[in-house]
């Protein structure tokens, strides 16, 4: 997915949304999505073009992936990841 979904409904089989983040890793790369309800022209505006920031928290086998992005879109940690699925 790439900056010009931003905004834009899911077109996936997530119905109905729950919302939250989701951390994907392969070998094309990384890909958070977010999922939120009622999205605003300025959350839209930051996660398309502001500043983000990352954390990683790690817990075991559990990788726990936070972000933020501009004032709109506050610290969440709602992206978890297991490395061992990559295995």
């Amino acid at each position: 997915m790439d900056a010009s979904q931003v905004g834009r409904p899911n077109e996936g089989d997530r119905s109905p949304w729950t919302e939250g983040a989701q951390y994907r890793y392969s070998r094309g790369g990384h890909e958070l999505v977010l999922y939120l309800r009622g999205v605003t022209d300025r959350q839209v505006a930051d996660v398309a073009r502001g500043e983000g920031e990352f954390a990683l928290v790690v817990a075991g086998p559990l990788i726990v992936l936070c972000y933020r992005f501009g004032d709109s879109v506050p610290w969440s940690a709602t992206a978890p990841f297991n490395w061992r699925t990559l295995i």
